[in-house]
């Protein structure tokens, strides 16, 4: 299995899941938002 990335501890994703709003929509710019994209880059990538 590949490993596609890996995504930061952000108290931000885990407030994002409670209210249910998108993290990468407001966190684009964050560490842990770049790192999101990264991952979605590489799965692209393997498609």
């Amino acid at each position: 299995i590949d490993l596609l990335g890996r995504i930061p501890f952000d108290v931000q994703v885990v407030q994002s899941g409670d209210t249910g709003k998108p993290f990468i929509g407001e966190n684009a710019n964050t560490e842990a938002g770049k790192r999101f994209n990264e991952v979605a880059d590489n799965i692209i990538e393997k498609l």
